[in-house]
């Protein structure tokens, strides 16, 4: 490594509960080499460019910004390879390939909002909230070929009420897991750092569906509150003289 850094990073996101990381990485004595994320999509009416908070973020740092939605073309996995990156980082973000997170000689970590083995799949933290989960937590993990079934480097965990929603707890675990992001970098730049074998899984966090979101008044109100406030960010919805 050279003085200045201690380790240089690429960094994979499509999604904002990634913010709070960066900002850490920004302000520490790990470099960023690259951001990777995908192309913004249009939105709206106007069918204009969405920008994420983490997009904007990247702007007013000036990193490097990749835009990138094919994690097969061999230009891109090549242009990876130049960058000489020690480690990656990969939070909120989608399935990547072994020819892409074996390129790193420090592996490829990824941030998860669960507590491993339980929650794999994308949607940790509404399925934590749906199923009116007492705890929640983030875990980092070294990335092999199976979906979030990597050695475990560091988990942590919070108490919940029933009350919380997802706005809230997803704030909360993104700041949890920038503080455990920062301590696992700091274990693996020193080659300290034990890994933890994972566990059966016996919860999934499979993705949301779109008729998920209709409350179904046949249900009781415990599984009605608990869908309401794990499905925040677009709103749940229901029918009334069919409007």
């Amino acid at each position: 490594y050279n003085n200045r850094y201690l380790m240089n990073i690429v960094f994979f996101t499509n999604d904002d509960f990634a913010i709070n990381s960066l900002k850490k990485l920004t302000n520490s004595k790990h470099k960023i080499l690259a951001c990777i994320t995908d192309t913004p999509k249009k939105k709206g009416r106007g069918l204009n460019k969405y920008s994420n908070i983490y997009q904007q973020y990247f702007n007013d740092k000036n990193l490097n910004i990749i835009e990138h939605d094919d994690l097969n073309d061999p230009t891109f996995i090549s242009h990876l390879k130049t960058m000489s990156a020690d480690v990656y980082i990969v939070i909120a973000y989608k399935i990547i390939p072994k020819k892409i997170f074996s390129i790193p000689p420090k592996g490829t970590i990824n941030l998860h909002a669960s507590i491993l083995p339980e929650y794999r799949g994308a949607a940790p933290i509404q399925r934590t909230l749906m199923n009116n989960s007492n705890n929640a937590g983030v875990t980092t993990f070294i990335i092999n070929e199976q979906i979030d079934d990597g050695d475990i480097i560091i988990q942590k965990s919070i108490e919940i009420d029933d009350k919380i929603n997802y706005n809230k707890l997803s704030e909360l675990l993104s700041i949890l897991g920038s503080n455990i992001l920062m301590e696992s970098l700091n274990l693996i730049s020193s080659d300290n750092v034990k890994y933890i074998k994972q566990g059966k899984c016996i919860k999934y966090a499979n993705k949301i569906k779109k008729n998920e979101y209709k409350i179904d008044f046949n249900n009781n109100s415990l599984k009605i509150h608990n869908k309401i406030r794990a499905l925040t960010g677009p709103g749940c919805y229901t029918y009334y003289k069919q409007k």
